[in-house]
């Protein structure tokens, strides 16, 4: 009877360990997000200002964007390319244990909110999933987590930034 009290007790910390992380990594991201959208909406507004100039710049300001955008992924990102944020999503959970490395989590978002605030054609959805998931196995792997609760925190990441993605403008 001793040891089944003991392994519920143990359960119940684990649970409330990983609850606290998770409230944690929900508090970041919610910061993480309140920033992306400071930056599209500063980039949105610069945007519009430069193409009251005329219909040349209405052409060039998207196009403006897509090279900061290129510029991103190319020389800060660790994977090189602008693919979308839930497939690379996707490809930590089943391939690389959970794990999502910083540069990936920050860059990708921010090459995103540049490229949409600059009138170019792009999407929130793939980049909030991968700068939710990665705030939330960045923080789960700084705090040596099991690889079990590694991938668990990974989906609370995206999870905290699920909803606030199809809210955007």
């Amino acid at each position: 009877m001793k040891q089944a009290e003991t392994i519920r007790a143990r359960d119940t910390r684990d649970y409330l360990q990983i609850l606290g992380i998770a409230l944690l990594i929900g508090i970041a991201v919610g910061i993480a997000d309140v920033f992306i959208l400071t930056l599209y909406d500063f980039v949105s507004l610069g945007a519009k200002d430069i193409e009251e100039i005329g219909w040349p710049m209405i052409v060039a300001t998207p196009a403006l964007g897509l090279l900061v955008a290129y510029i991103f992924a190319k020389y800060l990102s660790a994977h090189k390319t602008t693919s979308g944020g839930s497939h690379r999503l996707l490809e930590a959970y089943h391939f690389h244990g959970g794990q999502i490395g910083v540069r990936d989590a920050i860059v990708e978002p921010l090459a995103s909110a540049v490229t949409m605030g600059s009138g170019g054609s792009a999407g929130f959805d793939g980049p909030s999933l991968l700068l939710g998931g990665g705030i939330g196995s960045i923080i789960a792997q700084r705090l040596r987590v099991t690889p079990e609760e590694l991938k668990t925190l990974l989906l609370a990441g995206a999870a905290a930034e699920s909803p606030r993605s199809s809210r955007r403008r």
